[in-house]
């Protein structure tokens, strides 16, 4: 798989406080990391999950094709007990789409150590990048269950990792989970409740959809010279 290492004007309902200015001529890239929960719990929502990301990665393409000014350089991570980085800062052009041999739901939930891993190997490849304006990073996290397996990485060392990196102002966190207390969980993860969902696993394929929507607001907001906090504010609240 071959991988790339470099790859509406704010309205009232858009608060200064949740924004960064930035120059469109340097900071053109995003590097979009997903996070996604594979563990056995997943089986019954197996099909919708692939569908989903499928659909995303078709509008990475399409959102590719409409802001060619701009770069989009996406990740995914797949975990149960285990973690695995199947795309790694793959440019829209050679992103493919991913299959029932890429994703097959079993195991526990590592998730504290699937956040940890995947923002540590950002940190190290594009980190300088980020810290000169050159590029912003969204990262969306998708799980219908609680942590039970993590081994290298705690809740106080990821809560930390958000908060300071979500300070820097080029970070974005979203938490999306079933349970009923998805927003409460992100909260103590120090993302913003804001950048929190509750969602139901039968409709799994509209959660997926919702973040895709969310991912063209966020590009053409940053087209227009806006990295956007609150990548999950409701569209339809700032049209």
């Amino acid at each position: 798989m071959k991988t790339k290492d470099d790859m509406n004007t704010p309205n009232e309902m858009t608060s200064p406080k949740d924004m960064n200015t930035l120059n469109t001529l340097t900071n053109r890239r995003t590097y979009y990391q997903l996070i996604l929960d594979r563990s056995g719990s997943m089986s019954s929502c197996m099909e919708e999950t692939v569908s989903g990301v499928n659909s995303q990665i078709r509008r990475i393409k399409e959102l590719a094709e409409r802001f060619p000014e701009q770069e989009i350089a996406t990740s995914l991570c797949l975990f149960n007990h285990n973690i695995s980085q199947v795309r790694d800062r793959v440019s829209a052009v050679m992103l493919d789409e991913i299959s029932y041999a890429d994703y097959h739901p079993d195991g526990n939930t590592a998730l504290y150590d699937a956040i940890g891993l995947s923002v540590r190997r950002l940190q190290e490849t594009i980190g300088r990048e980020v810290e000169r304006n050159e590029a912003s990073v969204v990262v969306v996290i998708f799980t219908d269950g609680y942590e039970n397996a993590s081994r290298q990485f705690t809740h106080h060392t990821i809560s930390s990792l958000i908060s300071e990196l979500e300070l820097k102002g080029n970070w974005s966190f979203s938490y999306i989970g079933a349970t009923l207390d998805a927003v409460d969980i992100a909260v103590h993860l120090n993302i913003k409740a804001s950048n929190a969902a509750h969602y139901s696993v039968k409709n799994s394929m509209q959660e997926f959809n919702n973040v895709a929507d969310r991912m063209d607001r966020y590009i053409d907001m940053k087209g227009k010279g806006i990295i956007s906090k609150d990548f999950l504010q409701n569209n339809d609240s700032d049209r």
